[in-house]
């Protein structure tokens, strides 16, 4: 199993400077095609058994906090799900094929600080069960 802590930034506003200033991500997102060969990216990407992307709605550092997990807003400030973006509809490195293939995991975990996904509980509770082949419930979570 891999695992990635990484962002997701999406401005609308200032959308060149992200292309320009950003970078990693413009390129991974399809937003710069000169940056990534697109083909491969979504290839590679592919080739996960799963793709898990976790957030918390009260996020205190990410702005809006559902970024975390592809939502955004757009230049007029209403709230876009992930499959509003670009990067969904034109599938450009594979979420809409693995959703389409129940192979994508989005979650909205509330209550969550930003700093929180470092504490091992939060982990543990959170994320850990999506990276095992069979989840399981840690015994200091049961019912």
């Amino acid at each position: 199993h891999e695992l990635s802590i990484a962002n997701y930034w999406h401005d609308p506003v200032h959308f060149q400077e992200m292309i320009k200033e950003a970078a990693l991500l413009p390129g991974l997102n399809g937003y710069d095609p000169t940056a990534t060969d697109m083909t491969r990216a979504k290839k590679n990407f592919l080739r996960l058994d799963k793709a898990v992307f976790v957030g918390s709605a009260d996020d205190d550092c990410i702005n809006p906090p559902l970024s975390a997990v592809f939502q955004f807003v757009d230049k007029d400030g209403t709230l876009q799900s992930l499959q509003d973006s670009m990067e969904y509809k034109n599938d450009t490195f594979g979420l809409r094929t693995m959703e389409e293939q129940g192979r994508l995991v989005i979650q909205d975990y509330p209550g969550l600080e930003h700093l929180s996904w470092r504490k091992p509980k939060v982990f543990e509770k959170y994320v850990l069960p999506h990276l095992l082949e069979e989840p399981v419930m840690l015994p200091e979570y049961k019912k």
